[in-house]
């Protein structure tokens, strides 16, 4: 029986790639924000937020994507509410980053050029992952 609270396996895979693309844009917004307050051609500084994006994408948020599609596919039960589209430590993780971001931005006081590179490479890992989520949903199931 259909319940309109809970989500099909699919559903709930489809939700975590746009809350992925969703927090990709919003981090990638923030270094794009520091670009705009940069005084010199931060443009050099692209080869970086590259090398930025490639160890954040393939180290960590493609694994994540991996091991959580493999998680939501094995869910024994077929509809799951809402929430079940990432498990408890994916749930801590994103509330550490999250914190630590906002007390790095708000108390080091750091130069626009580290927010520049390295929001934006890790706002793009986030989003890109996010995308392949989503394709990879739409692909095999």
């Amino acid at each position: 029986m259909k319940s309109k609270n809970t989500f099909d396996k699919k559903e709930l895979l489809e939700i975590a790639g746009l809350v992925w693309i969703f927090a990709g844009f919003m981090v990638m917004k923030v270094g794009i924000e520091a670009y705009f307050k940069l005084k010199a051609n931060a443009l050099f500084y692209i080869p970086i937020i590259i090398l930025v994006f490639c160890i954040f994408y393939f180290a960590i948020f493609r694994k994540l994507v991996k091991k959580n599609f493999k998680r939501i596919a094995d869910l024994e039960k077929e509809r799951r509410k809402f929430l079940n589209f990432m498990d408890k430590r994916s749930y801590l993780t994103m509330a550490i980053m999250m914190s630590s971001g906002i007390l790095i931005r708000k108390l080091l006081h750091l130069p626009d050029l580290f927010f520049f590179t390295l929001y934006t490479g890790i706002g793009a890992a986030l989003f890109v992952a996010g995308v392949s989520e989503v394709v990879k949903t739409r692909l095999e199931i």
